[in-house]
């Protein structure tokens, strides 16, 4: 992929383009990707709406995701550029030795009229209409294109105030502000003379209703302006969710049959008294059937990393949910680093003496270390043999397989960890990778490695996919606890055979 070398130079430290007159323009490949991973075969989708090979690719574009957000040479790149770079690392690891498909952001000229916000990018989705494209200043400040009456405009005017009002002038709605009515994207105006009280009901009990119902589908957002008016929106739930939005039908759907419901009940009480909308919603799925095709919503951009520098609202969920998961694997990274310090220093005492100690706990009193190794290493207290300097008890060699473990293995979904000298394997080591490395099934062992084998379920795949990950990092940066291991190899499934990821 060599045309994309002259691209990459561009925002390399010290050739950024100022952002108070030049922006940067991206179509984003991230629905066709999704299309594409999942093929014509009628795979069983998850909770979320996804297929296995979906879920991998989102979780892809979650770990690319901080990777971009990381990396010195593009976390202060134009965010058209960020959304490239993750895109095409996505591409690159599904789909290596093949053409990415997305072209390298191209740059536009910004009004200098237009007040600027941190960073200026407009970032525009494939198969949508222009005016859907996100761009920092319209989104902080929305150009009001008003094209109803006059009652209208002056509800939208005061809807528009009380959300920023309560919010902040800086408030951005998770899809951005609708220029044709000043509201965020799939607003509804309620006019209704109880529409507050029949909508939220007491302690919220209405709301807290009919919002866990829609949610996995969209989440409700409203704002009361003041008696006898308020303003109803949703939005994807998540970024994955708007991500499928854009490439699953049957979500898009479900999507817009929220809103058909929610512009149902405030059309059906427009200034007059309302029925709670819990009861409403009741009635009208048992009486209305409700023709989808006929209700025009255009379908909501896909999120960037980063609207903006400033502490905006996606910009506290991206970096709230960046945090999270970089907590998590500092913790599994510390874990794994005290059980390498164990491991290691458990091979410089020897196993007739953890073996020993293990049998007849209460005469040795320990120091905390090595009760933490033997503890760590699981080992199974075995009979006294004469000769403690035998080699075979040493090394459990009852557990190194004489036979080569592929031969004998009638499923695929296993990572060879190999290793350089076969009288260094030891069986002492199976029951060690197997609990801290999380082979769901077991691990085995033979002359030439170990083996790590993983349940064919798709929580199964994925683990196996993480494992692997790991393991291969620590290999080729030399911090694997075993020396004697040189090499990793995966070998998976092509679609799981039962379970469901939650």
């Amino acid at each position: 992929m060599s045309h994309h070398n002259s691209a990459l130079a561009l925002f390399a430290p010290g050739n950024s383009i100022s952002p108070s007159t030049v922006g940067y323009e991206y179509d984003s490949r991230l629905p066709f990707m999704f299309n594409l991973i999942k093929g014509e075969t009628d795979s069983k989708a998850d909770a979320r709406g996804m297929t296995y090979e979906q879920a991998r690719l989102w979780g892809t574009v979650q770990k690319t995701r901080i990777r971009v957000l990381n990396d010195e040479s593009f976390k202060v790149s134009d965010q058209a550029i960020q959304q490239f770079m993750l895109e095409f690392w996505i591409w690159d690891k599904h789909w290596p030795g093949l053409d990415f498909p997305g072209s390298y952001p191209t740059k536009i000229d910004l009004p200098n009229t237009m007040p600027q916000p941190s960073s200026s990018v407009v970032v525009k989705l494939q198969d949508t209409v222009s005016h859907l494209s996100t761009s920092s200043p319209v989104e902080h400040f929305p150009v009001i294109l008003l094209t109803g009456d006059g009652e209208t405009d002056r509800l939208r005017d005061e809807a528009r105030a009380a959300i920023l009002k309560i919010k902040g002038n800086s408030f951005v709605p998770f899809h951005g502000w609708d220029t044709k009515t000043g509201l965020p994207y799939y607003a509804i105006i309620c006019t209704a003379v109880n529409g507050f009280q029949r909508f939220c009901g007491k302690g919220q009990e209405y709301f807290k209703v009919i919002r866990t119902h829609f949610y996995p589908v969209a989440r409700i957002m409203y704002q009361r302006s003041r008696y006898g008016l308020m303003v109803i929106w949703i939005e994807a739930p998540t970024a994955e969710h708007a991500v499928l939005l854009n490439s699953n039908e049957s979500a898009w759907r479900n999507f817009k049959e929220c809103w058909a419901f929610l512009k149902s009940w405030s059309v059906m009480y427009r200034g007059k008294m309302a029925v709670d909308t819990v009861q409403y919603l009741k009635d009208w799925q048992a009486a209305v059937e409700v023709d989808l095709d006929n209700i025009e919503l255009e379908r909501p951009p896909i999120p960037q990393l980063r609207l903006s520098t400033r502490p905006d609202y996606w910009n506290t969920v991206l970096y709230a949910d960046i945090e999270h998961l970089e907590g998590l694997i500092a913790e599994e990274r510390e874990e794994l680093e005290d059980c390498k310090k164990s491991a290691n220093a458990a091979s410089q005492v020897p196993l007739s003496i953890n073996l020993e100690i293990l049998a007849t706990p209460s005469k040795h009193k320990l120091p905390q270390s090595e009760t933490g190794i033997a503890k760590k290493l699981r080992l199974v207290p075995a009979a006294p043999k004469p000769d403690l300097a035998d080699p075979a008890l040493d090394h459990q060699t009852d557990l190194v397989e004489s036979l080569t473990v592929a031969a004998k293995c009638n499923r695929p979904g296993y990572i060879v960890v190999g290793c350089s000298d076969s009288a260094k394997v030891r069986g002492d080591t199976v029951s060690f990778l197997q609990s801290e490395y999380g082979a769901a099934s077991n691990v085995r062992a033979e002359e030439s490695g170990y083996y790590l084998m993983f349940e064919d379920t798709l929580e199964g795949h994925e683990t196996l996919d993480d494992r692997y990950e790991v393991i291969y990092d620590e290999i080729k940066e030399d911090k694997f606890f075993n020396n004697n291991v040189v090499d990793a190899i995966l070998t998976s499934w092509r679609e799981p055979e039962k379970g469901v990821l939650e």
